[in-house]
């Protein structure tokens, strides 16, 4: 990574005009009688020191940027919004597996196809709520038509009301399973004559991006657990390099700036990457922060774990 200096111009230019001068006048005095008091023609200067001016260049003084490498050890990672580790939200068993390894996928893309009698069980819930919601609204219309007509007292009108409030809750609830294990909601709006209650579960990638890792093959049993690791799906278009900066260095770099990364596997090739990230927390033992440099990786050269400085 690089940091900025900003030098004042002016200094150097002032001491270079100080010695030349002094390079001049010691020429003009050994050129010039000891014992004289007549006034004399103008010296004219010495061969040595005509060649000397002619050296001289002027410019004019101006700020100018100096760059300072402040080199740090680091690793390439995924950025930390652009990969998942995928597990099944169920139990069940994988029928079908889509994805590859090294495949490229988009968002809402299927990875694969899981047989599970929890989400034939919550679909069911699901219709039996839906249905007993329609009949409670029903009900409770009836009710109020004939509660306004005087054919039916408030405590019934009340009770119907009561019951059409439960409905309403417990359709929520079955909804919101259905949505927990990642059924559209366009699904799950349908009239209830569209409704079709399956055992299949169709688990899809979360994110655009390269299938890295794949722990499953058709045939397995999935468990429901968020440690069982099915797939991992990250965008590698962009990393992002870890390093850690020693906290005497702290005031030598913010968020922002622009870094170079390079990597044994590429000698001599440096890749562009800007500060996304500063930390704010030193670590005890080794009296450095974590820094963090988002780096464009479009030609997938770079890849994750790979020592970078």
């Amino acid at each position: 990574m690089h940091r900025t200096q900003q030098t004042f111009g002016l200094f150097v230019f002032t001491l270079a005009s100080t010695l030349t001068f002094a390079s001049l006048s010691a020429c003009d005095r050994t050129e010039q009688p000891a014992s004289s008091n007549a006034a004399t023609p103008k010296p004219q200067p010495s061969g040595a020191a005509v060649d000397l001016q002619s050296r001289v260049e002027t410019m004019v003084v101006e700020y100018s940027s100096v760059k300072a490498a402040l080199p740090l050890a680091g690793r390439v990672t995924y950025g930390e919004d652009r990969f998942s580790r995928i597990s099944s939200p169920l139990q069940g068993r994988v029928v079908e597996v889509r994805a590859k390894l090294g495949d490229r996928v988009k968002a809402g893309d299927i990875l694969l196809v899981i047989d599970s009698p929890d989400i034939s069980s919550a679909y069911s819930e699901f219709v039996k709520e839906a249905s007993e919601l329609e009949y409670a609204t029903r009900a409770y219309e009836l009710a109020k038509d004939l509660y306004e007509n005087k054919a039916l007292p408030q405590k019934d009108l009340k009770q119907a009301e009561n019951d059409r409030i439960k409905a309403q809750a417990e359709f929520r609830r079955s909804k919101e399973r259905l949505l927990s294990l990642r059924v559209p909601a366009a699904e799950l709006d349908k009239p209830l004559a569209e409704q079709k209650i399956t055992s299949r579960f169709d688990m899809k990638s979360p994110l655009t991006g390269t299938v890295v890792e794949r722990n499953i093959t058709p045939g397995q049993s999935v468990s429901g657990d968020p440690a069982q690791v099915l797939f991992t799906v990250a965008d590698l278009d962009k990393l992002q390099v870890v390093a850690d900066l020693y906290e005497r260095d702290l005031d030598l770099v913010k968020v922002g700036q622009v870094a170079a990364v390079t990597v044994e596997a590429y000698p001599g090739v440096s890749f562009p990457a800007v500060l996304s990230a500063v930390g704010d927390v030193v670590d005890p033992t080794t009296r450095t922060i974590k820094v963090r440099a988002m780096v464009d990786n479009e030609t997938h050269k770079l890849k994750p774990e790979m020592f970078a400085r």
